[in-house]
């Protein structure tokens, strides 16, 4: 009897902590599909629409959410076919008001998501193409650039991306 209490115990322990990462990976489950094609070349403007929902929502930024990764590729493609729409450079500044408010919100994303995980490379590679694009200081672009160095080093697609951005 003991064993039996004992092994429920343990069961709803386990469940417990695992509950939150269950409903979090259902709920997402399409968005990161779109992410998925995302990386495969999607690029449709009427996405902006489909996607919008989602980022203009008030969500619980918790570490989980964000290191997921998701919802950070979400704001930089909604962003990318704003910039699109505009007809500028989605890495330099611009005169778009809308434009500016979606790389502004892209940073503070990217900063959160940062503070989750502030040895991710990749993460600090993100700041620095958002800082560039809201025409910050280059000192702060360039600190976010050797963290993003610093962390990644070696990793053949951040440094990709790094040498085509910078």
């Amino acid at each position: 009897m003991l064993s039996r209490t004992l092994f429920a115990a343990f069961l709803f322990g386990a469940l417990a902590l695992s509950w939150p990462h269950l409903v979090h990976h259902v709920a997402w489950k399409g968005y990161r599909d779109m992410v998925a094609e995302i990386h495969e070349g999607r690029f449709d403007l009427g996405d902006k629409e489909i996607i919008a929902p989602i980022l203009s929502h008030d969500l619980v930024r918790n570490c989980v959410v964000l290191r997921d990764e998701t919802l950070l590729i979400l704001q930089f493609y909604v962003t990318a076919l704003h910039a699109h729409r505009a007809g500028v450079n989605p890495f330099f500044p611009a005169d778009d008001p809308e434009l500016t408010q979606h790389r502004e919100a892209l940073f503070a994303l990217a900063a959160q998501a940062t503070a989750c995980a502030p040895m991710d490379g990749e993460l600090w590679l993100n700041l620095a193409v958002v800082a560039r694009s809201l025409g910050m200081d280059t000192a702060r672009v360039a600190q976010f650039l050797e963290l993003s160095h610093r962390y990644a080093p070696h990793e053949a697609r951040v440094m990709a991306r790094r040498d085509e951005v910078f």
